[in-house]
């Protein structure tokens, strides 16, 4: 968050008041059509005079929080400077509500309950004003966390006060995360808010809940909040969707205030504020649970906090929201550069700081500091044997020049500092002699340095015209290249370069060893004839660049945000290279570098051109104007100095085309060449190696087609990929950048050439693909396994659904006095697994019953798994249509450790539903949310033959050791039944990782294995189907009224999932046992139409 700072408060006045904030940190609106005011006056204000200087962060914090959830203050005295939360009676507030826990929480309190985000809406709708406070590290956070504030924002303001940048548009994801995980250490009451900075949601709601995830999962945090009003109701419904809660934040955004022309009030006019009313309300509808209103009259946040169901947080909003933020290092006073006038100053750290550093250094320089009392001592005799034997050391190393010192004069510790002036001296006279060495060395150098430029030629001058060529534009200014990345073609570019001596040539690589090479001995270059040629005018230093899509927008962005007007242009070049070692590079195959710049696309393309998209120097219409005529100008000189370097150069329009041409190439043979660890010519020459060539060809060119970019050779893949092979040809011996990153040992370019073909087809909504092997394993064999598919996060989610869960069952098992919970110790127990254990030792039915409580009712974690769009194209092209439905069956599984219940034997999901169901398509997904082992209950599956893939076996109901039929709910297929060789076709899930799937057909024969660990095995499994077809829970004959769970379409790639209709479909799954009474909530006995189907069996 950024704010305006234009006022100082003065810290000693302390404001408590009916409402949140004083008239004095509000705005006035005035409408625009009559020009008439309105004043927004109130005169319940109560201010006191607090002439103490004792009050600390954690007291001022308390202080801002008791004003802020007050309703009615009566009375206040302050002037004794206690704590505002002791228990005197110095003040007293009207209708706080009862609670068992205190809001005020005491710093000592062993017990730190958790706020959720239930607590922040129980507030609101007792019209409780809502805290928050930023926070930025772990200190910070554990003092806002101590005072009790609701809500901690780690802001994204945290790039002005923290980096001491001047806005927040610099803040990057990695940075957020870094601080909300320092914030996340020292938090453990509040609910934590983490912002989402500038450039990580507004390209696409792809992008948006990938970084959403990132903030929650490395982050940590309860909840984002990201910038915009209605533009983003799109973004903030998708990432709502994945179960992740979204704050909203309208009126003054600040990563977008330059389109405001600065940080000014919003909402001044009365269209204006009916337009941040409208962002509110689309926000709201959007699903956000909160909203933040910044810097708009008290009037406009008063109305739109009354228009709204969800609470608003204030900040320069004034008093009618339903809550305040405030940043920390503001209303601390730790933040001086300047104060916004919304912002109250509850404290002047800064001063305190700064007389604290002061006072520190006053004290080390006199030697007050430390004393005795910081420091530590040896005993007597040890120290004094200590220094004997040093004294010893000493005289024996010092006998030859007759010295004899004892080592007690030089000890301060054991002696007075007698000796301590005569060893300064002496260190001056060396100092003073060692200057005087160094002298007369600079002299001698620039002796020979003097005799040597004499003797060199001089040196020459590029000859072109002053008016076209805009870098030298008096003639003798020297041109500065630097070149950003010094791998292979980096290298070559700057040797060609820098051989000419026309211009000072920098290099900026990574590579340590190779950057000292060149500083030391210069930089070799070795032509297409081996003639090697040394360059010594060129130098280096170490930052790094990767190759790549996206580069030229990234320095374009730093540079705007500098404040600079520079053009970044955009080129590529066929020209071939390898490095011959640090400091050396090879020339290897000469082409054509094009250069291009995008703002002179239309430029280029209404002049003369040659039909390929490359430009030919003609006038055209454009040419008359300033800017663009002196851009086109400067790019034609740069051409000029690469074609005078011998780097052969022409200009194009058509930039994309011929970068994403570069991508498809580099991202099909690089990563290969350095998987594989072989030169470019091989991957032609083996077929296995062209098999995945074409596969990354294809993909990258169907990219190209959906981004409407015109690829040199066309849309036909079989041309693209002889293209490709053209070039890998050419350069047969050449070692890729990516296998010499490899064996250097340094990160690879893989995300910015592979990974921005895949980023692009996220964005683009192009489908998740199967391989080929994949979809015949699944056809053929009737299962197939995708290992890590699921983001953590969405798998987090069941988590905190399930503690939900847990804990509503706890409740009715203790009041029906099924278990006995000693001291609290079970509710308090926060490890999942051995609270369920401990719970099932006394009531055997508890992990059954928190399994029907998922399976009878959708929770929002497993609608995201159900409607995840990866999943549904893996699901789109294994059931061959688009029209997908979820299947009316789903299941969390709680295999707690050695119960014989949930020993599930072999059998096939077919049997479960009513007679000739396993003719229809449904599909198993099996979703672990833990890692699968040998020992805590692995998947096994039959892999079956296709002939006898919808073949129903006979099933039993499983009949368990010493019980009787209802101790399981299960189906079992007997040994005798299964294929004799049945051993040599089990698949095992052994070593699967959390978040894998293993998909299987509703025929497939699987069953799970004991967990004899200590822990319980978590899965889940969905299922899905045509949405034409029958759930097979009805006769077949007589499903055609029932209603489907659609996911999919034709028309519709993602449909919103309709909560309450879902649950209503499960009516008929999760039957009650009809022999005991259906009233009783503690009877965990399961039918289904299973038991009608098999009991005779």
């Amino acid at each position: 968050m950024n704010f305006l700072r234009n006022s100082k408060l003065d810290s000693n006045i302390h404001c408590l008041r009916y409402n949140n904030y004083p008239p004095t940190h509000c705005f006035n609106i005035y409408n625009n059509s009559n020009n008439q005011g309105y004043k927004l006056n109130n005169n319940n204000s109560l201010y006191s005079n607090n002439t103490s200087n004792n009050n600390n962060k954690f007291d001022t914090l308390k202080s801002y929080y008791s004003s802020n959830n007050s309703n009615n203050i009566k009375y206040v005295n302050n002037n004794n400077s206690s704590s505002l939360f002791n228990n005197s009676n110095s003040f007293r507030i009207d209708s706080l509500v009862s609670r068992n826990y205190s809001t005020h929480t005491n710093e000592d309190a062993a017990v730190v309950k958790k706020t959720t985000i239930l607590d922040i809406k129980k507030k609101y709708k007792q019209s409780i004003p809502i805290s928050m406070v930023t926070a930025y590290d772990y200190c910070s956070a554990k003092e806002v966390d101590k005072a009790g504030i609701d809500i901690t924002l780690v802001g994204d303001s945290l790039g002005m006060v923290m980096l001491g940048d001047k806005g927040t548009t610099n803040v990057t994801m990695d940075a957020m995360i870094h601080h909300c995980k320092a914030v996340m250490r020292g938090t453990q009451r509040s609910f934590v808010v983490g912002d989402m900075p500038f450039g990580s949601f507004e390209t696409s709601p792809r992008d948006a809940l990938h970084n959403a995830i990132r903030l929650m999962k490395e982050g940590g945090v309860d909840a984002v909040k990201l910038e915009g009003g209605a533009k983003m109701k799109d973004t903030i419904r998708e990432i709502v969707r994945a179960g992740i809660p979204v704050v909203g934040h309208i009126g003054l955004t600040p990563q977008t205030v330059s389109s405001f022309g600065g940080f000014k009030l919003q909402g001044k006019t009365s269209d204006e504020a009916l337009s941040i009313l409208e962002d509110a309300m689309a926000l709201q509808e959007a699903g956000c649970f909160s909203i933040v209103i910044e810097m708009v009259p008290q009037l406009v946040g008063e109305m739109i906090t009354k228009h709204l169901s969800i609470p608003t947080i204030g900040i320069g909003a004034g008093s009618g929201t339903s809550g305040q933020v405030l940043v920390y290092h503001d209303m601390l006073g730790l933040y001086s550069d300047f104060m916004p006038k919304f912002c109250k100053q509850y404290a002047s750290l800064s001063s305190t700081i700064h007389e604290g550093l002061k006072n520190f250094k006053k004290e080390i320089e006199q030697r007050q500091f430390p004393t005795p009392q910081h420091s530590f001592t040896m005993k007597e005799e040890e120290s004094k044997k200590f220094i004997n034997i040093l004294n010893s050391n000493n005289n024996s190393n010092n006998n030859n020049n007759g010295t004899d010192e004892n080592l007690y004069s030089k000890s301060q510790y054991l002696n007075n500092s007698d000796n301590i002036k005569e060893k300064l001296k002496e260190l001056k006279e060396k100092e003073k002699e060692i200057e005087s060495l160094k002298i007369a060395s600079t002299k001698t150098a620039k002796s020979i340095t003097e005799q040597q430029q004499l003797q060199k030629p001089k040196q020459q001058t590029l000859k072109i015209e002053t008016e076209r060529f805009f870098l030298t534009p008096n003639g003798i200014k020297r041109p500065k290249i630097v070149v950003i990345g010094a791998g292979a073609m980096g290298s070559f570019f700057s040797a060609k370069l820098a051989a000419k001596d026309f211009a000072d040539v920098w290099m900026v690589s990574a590579w340590k060893e190779h950057v000292d090479r060149i500083n030391n001995n210069g930089l070799t270059l070795y032509n297409l004839e081996g003639k090697s040629e040394s360059i010594t005018s060129v130098r280096a230093t170490l930052d790094a660049l990767d190759n790549g899509v996206g580069n030229r927008e990234e320095i374009e962005t730093t540079i705007n945000e500098k404040g600079f007007k520079n053009k970044v242009w955009q080129g590529v070049t066929s020209n071939g290279a390898v490095m011959a070692g640090a400091g050396s590079v090879r020339h290897t195959g000469s082409g054509l570098t094009y250069l291009a710049s995008p703002s002179l696309a239309g430029l280029m393309m209404a002049g003369n051109n040659n039909n390929n998209g490359h430009y030919q120097n003609h006038p055209t219409t454009l040419d008359n104007e300033p800017k663009t005529l002196e851009e086109k100008r400067a790019l034609e000189a740069l051409g000029e100095i690469l074609n005078e370097a011998g780097i052969v150069s022409e200009l194009t329009y058509d930039v994309d085309a011929l970068v994403w041409s570069k991508v498809v190439v580099n991202a099909a043979i690089n990563p290969l060449s350095a998987v594989l660890g072989v030169p470019n010519g091989y991957l032609v020459q083996d077929e296995y190696s062209k098999n995945l060539m074409k596969k990354i060809i294809v993909e990258g060119m169907e990219v190209c087609k959906a981004k409407g970019i015109k690829l040199p050779y066309g849309e036909d893949t079989e041309e693209g990929f002889k293209y490709v092979a053209n070039i890998a040809e050419r350069t047969s011996t050449n070692y890729s950048s990516m296998l010499v990153d490899v064996i250097r040992g340094q990160p690879t370019e893989i995300k910015s050439i592979n990974g921005v073909i895949v980023k692009e087809g996220e964005r683009l909504d192009m489908m998740y693909q199967l391989t080929k092997d994949q979809i015949d394993l699944f056809t053929n064999n009737g299962y197939v396994i995708i290992n890590e598919f699921f983001e953590a996060r969405l798998l987090d989610n069941i988590f905190v659904d399930v503690k939900t869960k847990l804990d509503q069952l706890i409740a009715l098992l203790l009041e029906n006095k099924k278990v006995v919970d000693v001291n609290g110790e079970i509710a308090k127990d926060t490890d999942l697994d051995r609270k369920i254990i401990s719970l099932d030792s006394q009531f055997k039915g508890t992990s059954i019953m928190l399994h029907t409580m998922f399976a009878g009712h959708l929770c929002r974690s497993f609608g995201s798994l159900f409607s995840n769009e990866r999943l549904l194209d893996v699901i789109q092209q294994l059931l061959g249509t688009a029209e997908i439905s979820g299947h009316p069956e789903w299941n969390l599984r709680v295999k707690t450790p050695n119960n014989t219940s949930f020993e599930v034997p072999w059998h096939q999901d077919a049997a479960y539903l009513v007679e000739g169901a396993e003719s229809l398509d449904q599909i198993t997904c099996w979703i672990p949310l833990i890692d699968i082992t040998e020992s805590n209950g692995a998947l096994q599956l039959l892999a079956t033959q296709s002939d006898s893939s919808n073949n129903i076996i006979p099933h039993r109901l499983q009949r368990l050791k010493g019980g009787d039929l209802k101790d399981s709910w299960y189906l079992e297929i007997l040994r005798d039944q299964l294929p004799p060789d049945y051993q040599n076709i089990v698949v095992d899930t052994i070593g699967l990782k959390r978040g894998s799937i293993v998909l299987f057909k509703n025929t497939t024969c699987h069953q799970s294995l004991p967990n004899t660990t200590q822990r319980i095995r978590w899965t889940v499994d969905l299922r899905f189907q045509k949405t034409k077809d029958p759930s097979g829970f009805y006769p077949l004959d007589q499903s055609d009224n029932e209603s489907k769970m659609a996911l999919r379409s034709a028309e519709q790639r993602s449909i919103p999932i309709d909560y309450s209709k879902w649950d209503g479909e499960v009516d008929i799954l999760m039957k009650k046992d009809n022999d005991n009474n259906n009233q009783d909530k503690l009877n965990y006995q399961i039918e289904g139409p299973w038991f009608d189907r098999w009991s005779s069996k």
